[in-house]
């Protein structure tokens, strides 16, 4: 009963907060908002899963090894930060963006769009080496098995599956700019390259069997379009909402032709239709509420107030898990995140160091190192990166890299909530392939300033 409390007077606060902001700044405010965002996909992975674990018996990807009281005052915790992040999203202080053209024309020059095509190029080139290294073809897909221990030895392989969305990301960034400060329309080159690009992304997200690229290109273009004109405000709040509930959907079809390789039973793409399969499928989408029970209910009090690992996960999360390990030999396999599931799940680690690996959630992130009071401040500041990106959307800079950043992380909002600080390493990668494209020069040009 008290979490069904729980969830109605959050559900009650969350509406209160919404309903003041659509009042004084209209749809747009929610629809480019990097906050309202990140809250629908916290709602979802904290209260809303909470209700389903507890009236629903909703199957979990880890095992049920937490009681009530642990739900209870997880659901406690993962609200107290989402409140936290709240205020330092409504942090007062004004934005300052260049608004002279001339400061922007470097976004005409011809030779900075050919590098970036000739990135994207390249990184269609690298997605079919790594590809090809799996024997993996086009006309016969499979999963990558045992991915820990491929990834050993390994890093620069994998990382050019990563390659695609980034440089997609800064071509669209590119073309937003222009089209907002220099009403320059892209042209079929451009409509081309992200239709390939789009292909080969449901294709990554059948081999990786991840949703995320498949419904990313769909997200991207429909932010894209409201940058240009936010009276396309209501389309983006509906491409939101529509990402948790076509989950199942691309759950159904990230499996289908590794299925139907084994099997010619077209059935198997009704289990979307299925309500028990639909609902299961958003829980496991969306953990959250189950990995802070969890955390909850194995550490002790000093654990909750001071952290368990001081920080440690946080540098694997920070760029140490980049480290190759021909200079760190000793670099262990297990590190970073899927170290924090070894400490909530370690029966999932006693026969293998390959199990399913997962994220458990910023909520257990940010409290992992330093305890609650060091979370409770960390998710201020993320509410105060959130306000940044936010005014980054709703009045777009002309500097390519806080823009490209800007669009980068709103696609990826679902793994920041997820996640926590293991967005953070993608992130400095992201940031370093985008200066290599654009050049030091025009990174550093007119990038925008606050004050208080």
């Amino acid at each position: 009963m008290l979490v069904l409390v729980l969830f109605i007077v959050i559900t009650l606060n969350v509406m209160y907060f919404m309903l003041n902001t659509y009042i004084k700044s209209g749809g747009r405010a929610i629809a480019g908002s990097m906050f309202w965002l990140f809250t629908l996909y916290w709602y979802v992975a904290f209260p809303f899963k909470a209700i389903l674990i507890v009236y629903f018996d909703l199957d979990l990807q880890g095992t049920k090894v937490f009681s009530e009281a642990s739900l209870q005052l997880g659901l406690v915790v993962s609200y107290l930060m989402w409140f936290m992040i709240y205020a330092g999203y409504k942090h007062n202080y004004e934005f300052i963006v260049p608004v002279k053209i001339s400061k922007g024309a470097y976004l005409n020059e011809v030779k900075l769009e050919l590098r970036i095509i000739i990135f994207v190029a390249i990184s269609i080139l690298g997605l079919f080496v790594f590809l090809s290294n799996f024997g993996i073809t086009i006309n016969h897909l499979s999963s990558i098995e045992n991915q820990n221990s491929s990834r050993a030895g390994a890093g620069l392989l994998f990382s050019l599956t990563s390659l695609l969305i980034p440089s997609s990301v800064i071509y669209l960034s590119f073309m937003v700019l222009r089209k907002v400060h220099f009403n320059i329309s892209p042209g079929i080159v451009f409509y081309s390259v992200m239709f390939f690009v789009s292909f080969l992304l449901i294709i990554l997200g059948m081999v990786q069997e991840t949703r995320r690229s498949m419904g990313i290109a769909v997200l991207g273009g429909t932010l894209a379009l409201f940058m240009i004109n936010n009276r396309y405000w209501p389309l983006l709040i509906f491409m939101c909402m529509s990402s948790i509930f076509l989950s199942p959907l691309l759950h159904t079809l990230r499996y289908a032709l590794h299925f139907m390789s084994d099997s010619s039973d077209w059935n198997f793409l009704s289990n979307a239709f299925n309500l028990t399969y639909f609902v299961t499928n958003i829980g496991s989408t969306f953990e959250g509420i189950d990995h802070i029970a969890v955390y909850i209910n194995k550490i002790n009090w000093i654990q909750f107030l001071f952290g368990v690992d001081m920080g440690e996960s946080w540098l694997y999360n920070f760029g140490g898990s980049y480290i190759p390990r021909l200079i760190w030999e000793s670099k262990p396999l297990i590190y970073g995140g899927i170290k924090q599931q070894e400490f909530l799940y370690p029966f999932m680690f006693a026969s293998t160091n390959t199990p399913a690996t997962f994220p458990v959630s910023f909520v257990v992130d940010f409290i992992y190192g330093y305890g609650v009071f060091f979370g409770l401040l960390l998710s201020y500041f993320t509410g105060k990166l959130l306000k940044i990106g936010t005014r980054l959307i709703l009045n777009p800079s002309f500097n390519l890299l806080s823009m490209s950043i800007t669009i980068y992380t709103f696609l990826y909002m679902f793994n920041i909530v997820r996640g926590g600080t293991a967005v953070v390493g993608n992130t400095l990668k992201f940031i370093i392939l985008v200066v290599f494209v654009l050049g030091l020069v025009n990174t550093i040009r007119f990038l925008p300033r606050f004050k208080k």
